[in-house]
C-alpha cells in the first residue's frame, strides 16, 4: 500500500493503483482530489472538469491499460510520413 505526504502531512484521500505491464514493467497511477492540484499558471487546472471527487469516484475501479505502439499515437494524416521513417 502506498501513501503520499506533503510537508510531512499524510494526504489520506489519495489512492494508488499498481499494474504490471509486459516485460516486467510496472506502472502506478495516483488518484487524488483535484483541489490538491498545484498549478502556478492555471493551465492544467482549467482542463479539469470537476474541482472535487466524491467517495464513489475514489472507490471506482480504474480502467485497464491499453498498450499502444508509437505508431498508434500518430494522427492518421501523418501515418505515411511516419511509415517512411522506418
Amino acid at each position: 500500500e502506498a501513501t503520499v505526504a506533503v510537508d510531512g502531512a499524510t494526504l489520506d484521500q489519495w489512492t494508488f493503483f499498481g499494474d504490471e505491464l509486459p516485460e516486467g514493467h510496472v506502472v502506478t497511477v495516483a488518484r487524488g482530489p483535484p483541489n490538491d492540484v498545484v498549478d502556478s499558471n492555471g493551465h492544467f487546472r482549467r482542463t479539469l472538469s470537476h474541482d472535487h471527487l466524491s467517495d464513489l469516484d475514489f472507490e471506482a475501479p480504474h480502467p485497464p491499460f491499453l498498450m499502444l505502439s508509437l505508431r498508434d499515437l500518430v494522427p492518421p494524416d501523418k501515418l505515411a510520413a511516419f511509415d517512411a521513417l522506418s
